[in-house]
């Protein structure tokens, strides 16, 4: 399985699959490693190597290894490994990555999305599914530190950082709208990228009240563009057609009666209950 790429004051490490092992990275490695990351830092679209390792989760391919086998490490469902591998644009040969062996001056750095809900064993990126990697994009997402030419799932995991952390309303909404603003492409466009700042696994904070309070932001923030009652109505009731799964307690019924009741205080639209899931 493919080692995690680590860097501190104390210079590049390795680590585990299990995150039990690590690996020292000797002097030399590390300076032909720095060059070939900012080299590849640039390449992908971002500032700098440090700030390529603090978005995605760099990893290092051993035996046995191909770009699809580390997606599926991480838990990448497979559309989202199909735009990781299209994304790492440094391979010639998407299939052909070299595995790592100790002391090697040259190695493949394979770049993986970070993704949400539980940690990923050896890494500081949490674990879940994305909702994919799209088309790079030259603008930076206001309201949050996502890069220029960031992919989308990088868009999405600064925004849900954002919505985390900020104890600034304004902070989270800028955030939120910025990347809802991203698939103006059509009401479907934008309602699912609204589902996956909602996704219930997010924990949004301990507090129940401050949970649902960052969800009706996102349900606010995702309404603005549709002025006509048919259209939001539709987009209601597309979000409450919607099944929600969670692993953190958070049930369908739940978040279908936060999403119903928003809608009818704040938008006065009383929603189909056939369509609110048992």
């Amino acid at each position: 399985m493919a080692l995690v790429l680590k860097y501190d004051e104390k210079g590049f490490s390795l680590k585990s699959a299990d995150g039990l092992a690590t690996y020292n990275v000797n002097p030399a490695q590390t300076k032909s490693w720095q060059v070939a990351l900012e080299q590849q830092a640039k390449q992908l679209g971002f500032t700098d190597a440090k700030q390529m390792l603090s978005i995605t989760t760099v990893t290092v391919p051993t035996a046995g290894d191909s770009q699809y086998k580390i997606a599926e490490q991480f838990g990448l469902d497979m559309p989202t490994a199909y735009e990781m591998v299209r994304d790492n644009v440094q391979f010639t040969n998407p299939d052909l990555i070299h595995a790592y062996h100790e002391g090697d001056l040259r190695a493949d750095f394979v770049v993986v999305p970070k993704t949400p809900a539980e940690p990923i064993p050896g890494s500081d990126a949490p674990a879940g599914t994305p909702e994919g990697m799209k088309e790079k994009s030259d603008a930076t997402v206001l309201g949050s530190d996502a890069p220029a030419g960031a992919t989308d799932a990088m868009k999405k995991q600064s925004a849900i950082e954002t919505i985390k952390n900020s104890k600034s309303p304004d902070e989270r909404k800028a955030a939120i709208a910025a990347y809802l603003d991203e698939h103006n492409g059509s009401i479907e466009d934008r309602t699912k990228a609204a589902i996956a700042l909602l996704d219930p696994n997010q924990n949004y904070g301990d507090d129940v009240n401050v949970r649902s309070n960052k969800r009706r932001e996102i349900l606010d923030e995702l309404i603005p563009p549709y002025t006509d009652p048919g259209k939001t109505k539709a987009i209601f009731d597309s979000l409450l057609e919607h099944t929600w799964t969670s692993t953190t307690g958070v049930t369908d019924k739940s978040m279908d009666q936060l999403i119903g009741q928003h809608a009818k205080d704040k938008y006065g639209i009383e929603c189909d209950p056939v369509k609110w899931n048992d």
